[in-house]
């Protein structure tokens, strides 16, 4: 005779915390987040606005995927031979097709699964360090980031950094309308711990 209290959710969830260890953490922090982030939902908007309890969820939502991605891009960090898999990682959580990272000699150090033509687009990309060297020249800031859409609706998005005096580009490509200029930005303490390693 099988016991119908273990096919109940709460019993099921409460044999998972007990026995589950680090899945029992896992799951009961996910249901603290969850709560934390419907609450809104279940309070009256006083403001009136019928959009901003909407507002409100998405940014906490938006905070909470840039810590949750910023933390697995430290994890990985401090170790050249892991760029790779850094920026799968990047990929995934910006929603980019590729990225890629180069030097300033346009030459590819590593890239995400899928990418295009690394050796071509990195050679292409590196010419923006000439552009930010001009503008440097001419007595206006340097652009550390720079978009471009093409013909077929792809945007690339390039954002130039330094690690000591060394210079990098990283490079992602997108099939979205919109992306923003600072997308990249979250990488970039990741990538400078493994560069300067």
């Amino acid at each position: 005779m099988t016991d119908r209290r273990a096919h109940h959710p709460e019993a099921r969830n409460s044999s998972l915390g007990r026995g589950g260890g680090r899945l029992g953490a896992l799951l009961r922090d996910l249901r603290r987040e969850l709560l934390r982030v419907v609450e809104p939902v279940l309070e009256p908007e006083p403001s009136g606005d019928p959009f901003g309890r909407a507002r409100r969820i998405l940014e906490q939502l938006r905070g909470h995927g840039r810590r949750g991605s910023a933390q697995e891009l430290s994890e990985l960090a401090g170790d050249r031979r892991r760029l790779s898999t850094l920026l799968q990682r990047v990929a995934e959580w910006g929603g980019f097709s590729f990225v890629l990272l180069s030097d300033e000699l346009g030459l590819p150090l590593a890239a995400s699964p899928g990418a295009r033509d690394p050796e071509v687009q990195a050679g292409v990309s590196s010419l923006l360090f000439t552009l930010a060297d001009r503008v440097r020249q001419a007595g206006g800031p340097a652009p550390v980031s720079v978009s471009i859409r093409d013909e077929a609706g792809e945007l690339t998005l390039h954002r130039l950094f330094s690690v000591g005096p060394e210079r990098y580009l990283l490079t992602a490509v997108s099939k979205r309308a919109r992306v923003s200029p600072e997308a990249l930005d979250s990488a970039l303490a990741a990538l400078e711990a493994s560069l300067g390693a």
